[in-house]
């Protein structure tokens, strides 16, 4: 019998795609790791940084917030209140927030033309998720059927078996406070 998936296949596919990227900084068969250069990380950021600015500005009538690099540490509590945002994280693009979503997506696009990526990609998920991880334990949202810190398969969400996820962690890395 065939096994369901082949991940030699799957590997080789992936190290075919990732030979651009280097110098790559962690190399596991089903798992690449690069760095982006600070432009276009800093572009992308301040594109997330617009889209939650319009968020916070689209709920909380009224109330003033500004742009600047702190927004997301400076206003969690607002972020994490946000009507827009799912139990597993996702910050959904409203009326309101479109235009700002949007130019997450045109950064997006300026990252996988930056890295040579376009020569491998057939099609890309749209619209991209943006979500909130902040690493720590939540019973009441871990234990739900479909929560994404759960093993799973984005095939829950409708991704095609051969998709290759890519992650772009925007304010850096969780640190856990001692």
């Amino acid at each position: 019998m065939k096994p369901l998936t082949n991940f030699s296949e799957r590997a080789q596919r992936l190290g075919r795609i990732s030979s651009c990227l280097q110098p790559l900084h962690g190399s596991f068969p089903l798992l690449k790791v690069t760095r982006l250069n600070s432009s276009s990380l800093d572009k992308l950021r301040n594109m997330v940084n617009l889209y939650l600015l319009a968020s916070l500005e689209a709920f909380y009538k009224g109330r003033s917030f500004h742009m600047h690099d702190r927004l997301f540490d400076n206003c969690i509590s607002e972020i994490l209140d946000l009507p827009n945002i799912t139990p597993n994280g996702l910050i959904l693009p409203k009326q309101q927030t479109y235009l700002a979503y949007n130019q997450i997506h045109a950064a997006i696009v300026e990252i996988i033309n930056s890295l040579n990526l376009e020569v491998h990609i057939k099609s890309v998920h749209a619209p991209v998720n943006i979500r909130l991880v902040n690493g720590m334990p939540d019973p009441t949202v871990d234990t739900r059927p479909r929560a994404s810190v759960k093993m799973h398969s984005d095939m829950w969400t409708g991704e095609p078996a051969n998709a290759i996820m890519v992650f772009l962690p925007i304010y850096g890395e969780h640190v856990k406070s001692e």
